[in-house]
């Protein structure tokens, strides 16, 4: 009777399946303790040929994904590792800033596998608009595992924000050339710290108690103005801060757009250029353009928007942006529209001060396939800043109506027209050799250079005579453009400083 129990397909069906069950448990068993056997083998392999290239790391290898770029930024959060050896594994965060046992260098692009030694990814990194240096690369991770002495860095503490914002860099390693540099926001690293960085634009720097004390610092520790505001728009304008006698006798160094600043930074810049294309000689730029001149603009300050409807008495002005009635968005459709159907750009500064000239020329101008009409503080005739007979400079003319006429001239003359672009067979953009990537570069290779840390030791005196609120910085456009209240005519100052 249990024998024919036993033999029932139900009993049968069971015995089968806990056969099977048995034989797959197994096997499964048996196929794990083969690869688990091969990778031991394997990361013991590895393991033997990492620590004889860095004894350091004789217990330890550092794997991450190959082929992968990472953008650092301002936001970057903790980079975690994995650490791995022979009896167990674990996860070790690492922060941004590589450790000071290993030297960081970039490296950009997919890397093949080569498991001779260890990988870390970095990449090249654009924070900000202005930042297009191609000379500065920043690490999140060390590529050098024979590295054993701590580096040589230079600290740069950001003590403000940077147009409210962190700075590029923050927090970060970055490299120019043979010298690195540290970007931090600790300022419990205050006396550790190489420099100190002041953004001028900033609403904290008209308090005094937001400065640490100069006496409390090494007096080697230099301090750094920067700004790409000028001091009009610095001292209230639009931005609560401006320069205020405290401000003598702390700082250093002055990195703005000025010529004679410590270290120079600019929107823009040109220089001569071997085998450009000479096609663009024979180019017609004024075809499809049936429109004269073309302004965008939000702010409305007065002198420099009475100069404007002065203008307008003699020529066609589309106003764009707050200041008039026409609209188009800030994007690259709204320019390509601008550029396909208009001629000239008004490319006036909001002041005329003295070596400021901004977007308005580079981008929005000559960016963009428009003769810009310049109404600026710096010097035109310098080739580095501007490419001869690339613009009409408002200063070359002596009443506004001569400068309507000749722009009418120039409108109405394709030849005429498209010799304005001549300069393009034989200029390039070169904006990046002082842009703010390369202001932050010439500021920690000087940082890595004893002696003029020792001559730029001391603090500026009449800093707020040098940077302030007067017309040998800045002067209004009430005081260049003069109505004559007996004729009517706008008479043009000669040009201010150059």
């Amino acid at each position: 009777m249990a024998r024919s129990l036993f033999l029932t397909v139900p009993y049968r069906r069971k015995i089968l399946f806990l056969i099977c069950l048995i034989f797959f448990s197994s096997y499964f068993i048996i196929c794990r303790h083969i690869r688990n056997e091969y990778y031991l083998a394997l990361l013991k392999s590895r393991l033997a040929i990492g620590s004889q290239q860095n004894p350091t790391h004789r217990n330890s290898l550092f794997t991450l994904p190959y082929g992968t770029s990472t953008m650092l930024s301002s936001a970057t959060p903790p980079i975690t590792l994995k650490y791995q050896n022979t009896s167990n594994s674990r996860s070790v965060q690492s922060k941004s800033t590589a450790s000071q046992d290993h030297k960081s260098r970039v490296k950009n692009g997919n890397d093949k596998d080569n498991h001779s030694k260890q990988r870390y990814d970095e990449t090249k990194i654009n924070p900000n608009p202005m930042l297009k240096t191609e000379s500065i690369t920043v690490s999140q991770r060390p590529t050098s595992p024979a590295a054993t002495k701590p580096l040589n860095r230079k600290v740069m503490l950001a003590w403000t924000t940077w147009f409210g914002l962190k700075w590029p860099y923050n927090n970060g390693i970055f490299h120019c050339g043979s010298f690195t540099c540290e970007v931090t926001l600790d300022k419990n690293r205050l006396k550790s710290s190489d420099a100190l960085l002041f953004h001028g634009a900033e609403a904290s720097m008209k308090n005094k108690n937001m400065f640490p004390k100069r006496d409390a610092v090494s007096p080697r520790q230099l301090w750094v103005y920067h700004s790409y505001e000028n001091p009009v728009v610095t001292h209230g304008v639009n931005i609560q801060s401006g320069i205020y006698p405290f401000h003598n006798n702390i700082f250093n160094i002055i990195m703005t757009y000025t010529q004679d600043s410590d270290i120079p930074t600019c929107y823009g810049g040109y220089g001569k250029s071997q085998n450009r294309n000479q096609f663009i000689k024979t180019h017609n730029y004024a075809k499809g353009k049936n429109k004269l001149i073309a302004w965008v603009s939000s702010g409305c300050y007065t002198g420099r928007l009475t100069f404007v409807q002065q203008l307008a008495q003699y020529l066609p002005i589309d106003i764009y942006g707050k200041c008039g009635n026409l609209s188009c968005p800030r994007n690259d459709s709204c320019w390509e529209k601008l550029s396909s159907q208009y001629k000239f750009y008004l490319s006036f500064e909001n002041f005329v001060c003295r070596d400021y000239i901004t977007e308005k020329y580079y981008k929005n101008s000559l960016g963009r396939r428009l003769v810009p009409i310049v109404v600026s503080g710096a010097n035109l005739q310098d080739e580095t800043v501007a490419p001869p007979n690339s613009y009409i400079n408002v200063f070359d003319f002596k009443t506004v109506e001569d400068l309507a006429d000749y722009i009418q001239l120039v409108g109405s003359n394709d030849t005429l027209y498209n010799s304005y672009f001549h300069w393009k067979a034989s200029y390039k953009d070169q904006g990046r050799s002082c842009d703010m990537g390369s202001g932050m570069c010439t500021l920690c290779a000087n940082l890595h250079n004893d002696t003029w840390v020792t001559q730029k030791s001391r603090t500026i005196p009449d800093f707020m005579h040098r940077w302030g609120l007067n017309k040998d910085n800045c002067i209004d456009y009430g005081d260049v453009f003069i109505k004559n209240v007996t004729t009517g005519q706008v008479n043009i100052m000669p040009h201010p400083y150059y």
